[in-house]
């Protein structure tokens, strides 16, 4: 018999270290330093040490919300990652990653609702995400990571203008704005001289001027008056 409970007490013991083991490899994996171990990723470390979000772990954004995503993440994506480093993929072609929309708005992160009512400065610009969620004038429904991209920003989600260019500017036959103008831009306060006019924006959108009547390249040229 104190062979067998010998016996017994060394498997769990086992287990119990192997457990143990196990969860302090899944925890040293899920950090940002262990991303960065691979070479190849070192530019989208830097990155992301670069951007707001570098006090956001990685698996945080990377994996959808629950401790199933959390495993299957760490089991599907963890092994493709290997495979492709092992084999050299990556030396043919960049890393990617697929970030949900529900990983951005998770509780404790972006939430909807305060993304939805929150005004925006960005350029000069007054942006609000609510239309972005529901409109789809080019026939695609715009994700999170369809203006949050990681294309050629040196920070981590980051938004350029040319991305906002391609909805609001398209090349094409398309002539006219997506949005209309002051719901960027605001009404332009004050006296404007153009030309040694005296121009007042109030008064000719009171009077229901339109902005093209004055602005005449608005989707392609610089919106200037000729």
């Amino acid at each position: 018999m104190g062979g067998v409970r010998r016996l017994y007490l060394i498997i769990i013991i086992a287990a119990v270290a192997l457990i143990g083991l196990s969860f302090g490899v899944f925890e040293y994996t899920s950090t940002p330093s262990f991303c960065k171990s691979c070479h190849n990723m070192k530019p989208y470390y830097e990155s992301w040490k670069a951007s707001k979000h570098k006090e956001v772990n990685c698996l945080k954004c990377h994996f959808e919300p629950g401790f199933g995503s959390y495993i299957k993440g760490k089991i599907s994506t963890g092994l493709t990652d290997v495979v492709n480093y092992v084999t050299g993929t990556y030396k043919k072609r960049k890393p990617h990653a697929e970030i949900r929309d529900e990983s951005c708005l998770r509780e404790g992160c972006h939430g909807r609702e305060a993304l939805e009512t929150k005004r925006i400065q960005f350029k000069g610009i007054t942006f609000i995400h609510q239309p972005h969620f529901t409109r789809s004038d080019s026939g695609l429904r715009l994700r999170c990571t369809s203006c949050h991209s990681h294309t050629a920003q040196k920070a981590h989600f980051s938004v350029e203008e040319r991305t906002c260019f391609l909805c609001h500017f398209p090349k094409g036959e398309v002539k006219e704005p997506v949005s209309a103008c002051t719901s960027c831009h605001g009404e332009p306060k004050g006296i404007v001289k153009v030309g040694g006019e005296e121009i007042n924006h109030g008064e000719l959108l009171s009077s229901g001027a339109s902005c093209t009547q004055c602005h005449t390249s608005i989707v392609e040229g610089n919106g200037d008056v000729p």
